[in-house]
């Protein structure tokens, strides 16, 4: 199995002409489009998603990654191989997720040019490299047949929530096509406290929801989101656009401090 993802959008023969040359090598593959409408050179959406799906795949899928706003520069393309699956993609951290998942993989410099297509458009290397490679890696060719193993990839650090004493921070990631505002403030993060304060623009919010309906047709929540990580909603609406909310708008979770009841001496 192959699955692709890209920002080509759905429109125009980006896609198409991939596919056409995935399955003119191998005409038995199965391909699986996961999303074509990651934002324009949008390496950090691309990223996401991309964490958001690629294990529930059978092992031995092939994931083809072409968010590639650096394509027919000196920028590489990698392989990588992390025993479950098999992801092709530029060496622009796109990757960044798979390499903190695993422990243990190996990251192969796609130069052998026996494996691309004939000639090879400079500003279309998804339909040129990617598919090809894609394909004969799906016949059985070996992830070192493509190049030589690398360990100076570019694997950038992935910005995480902090939790100091009664005080969490952290941060926007990924916006939904819902206008759902994902943060990187996790489950485990945030525990079971209930008194809380959550802050984001101009916004306050006193407790995390279990969904949608415990609020009103347009209001506003905070809830965990199937990625496992708070995010801010509203309900039937686009918090996004209602709250003018972007990616990397700072949130902050603060935990209510129970105030220490004096006693009063009685005489």
């Amino acid at each position: 199995m192959i699955t692709l993802l890209t920002d080509f959008g759905d429109a125009g023969y980006y896609v198409g002409s991939m596919k056409g040359v995935i399955v003119n090598i191998n005409p038995d593959i199965q391909i699986v489009d996961i999303s074509h409408t990651v934002s324009p050179q949008n390496i950090e959406e691309g990223a996401f998603i991309l964490k958001q799906v690629y294990h529930y795949y059978p092992e031995g899928t092939i994931h083809v990654v072409v968010v590639d706003p650096g394509v027919g520069s000196a920028r590489r393309i990698i392989a990588v191989d992390s025993g479950d699956y098999i992801f092709l993609a530029p060496d622009n951290g796109v990757l960044k997720y798979i390499f903190e998942d695993y422990a243990d993989y190996r990251v192969i410099e796609v130069n052998n040019r026996k494996y691309f297509l004939n000639n090879v458009s400079p500003t279309f290397h998804g339909r040129d490299i990617f598919a090809p490679i894609a394909s004969h890696l799906s016949l059985g060719l070996h992830i070192t047949d493509l190049g030589e193993e690398i360990s100076n990839y570019h694997k950038p650090e992935i910005t995480k929530a902090v939790r100091k004493e009664n005080k969490i921070t952290g941060q926007v990631i990924y916006i939904d096509s819902f206008g759902n505002c994902i943060t990187n403030i996790s489950s485990e993060l945030l525990g079971s406290k209930k008194e809380i304060q959550i802050r984001i623009k101009n916004l306050v919010l006193s407790e995390i929801k279990s969904n949608y309906s415990e609020v009103s047709k347009g209001d506003v929540l905070a809830l965990l989101g199937s990625s496992g990580t708070m995010e801010i909603s509203v309900n039937q609406g686009n918090a996004q656009k209602q709250y003018g909310l972007r990616v990397g708008e700072r949130v902050v979770i603060e935990e209510k401090r129970k105030k220490n009841k004096r006693l009063k001496n009685k005489k």
